[in-house]
């Protein structure tokens, strides 16, 4: 757009047009003589000094165009670090989850073993030991999911943008 500017800036110089031509005409007879030869020449300069204002609102228009690309640039950067952004944040947020979902696994195993042994030893019931046995696989399945997610993440984290592998990194 800044060449456009420019041309549009351009409109308040001069322009010079230079044209010729050489030839032959005949009419009369087969054999080119001189009176046959023809040439032209001309120089035209040209100079708008008043047009009205039609320069001016050209030269505003394209400053203004410019400025529109400039701004949706402008939007369109502040845009795509918004997404890089929330898509670290996501990472992150999918990472501390994993870690808390690998702690709640080993508490609900722990609880298990401990509940298992107090069923063998006949001071825990069966419904106790089943519930236990639930907790860990509910867990543990909460665990699978975090992972599922973590990977969602690291490969949107890894586009550009048009769905394709990006530039290289996370895999």
């Amino acid at each position: 757009e800044a060449e456009n500017v420019r041309s549009a800036k351009g409109l308040y110089q001069p322009s010079v047009v230079a044209s010729g031509s050489w030839g032959f005409d005949r009419s009369s007879n087969i054999h080119y003589e001189d009176d046959d030869q023809s040439s032209a020449a001309a120089v035209e300069f040209r100079w708008e000094v008043f047009t009205g204002g039609a320069r001016g609102a050209k030269v505003r228009a394209a400053e203004s165009r410019r400025a529109e690309a400039a701004a949706i640039l402008n939007r369109l950067r502040l845009s795509v670090q918004a997404e890089v952004r929330k898509a670290v944040i996501d990472l992150s947020n999918a990472q501390t989850q994993i870690r808390l979902h690998r702690e709640t696994v080993a508490t609900a195993l722990e609880n298990r073993r401990v509940v298992q042994v107090g069923y063998l030893a006949g001071k825990e019931n069966l419904n106790r030991l089943n519930e236990a046995q639930r907790d860990f696989i509910t867990a543990d399945a909460d665990l699978a999911l975090a992972r599922i997610r973590l990977r969602q993440r690291v490969r949107l984290l890894g586009r550009d943008g048009r769905g394709r592998p990006g530039g290289g990194s996370a895999r």
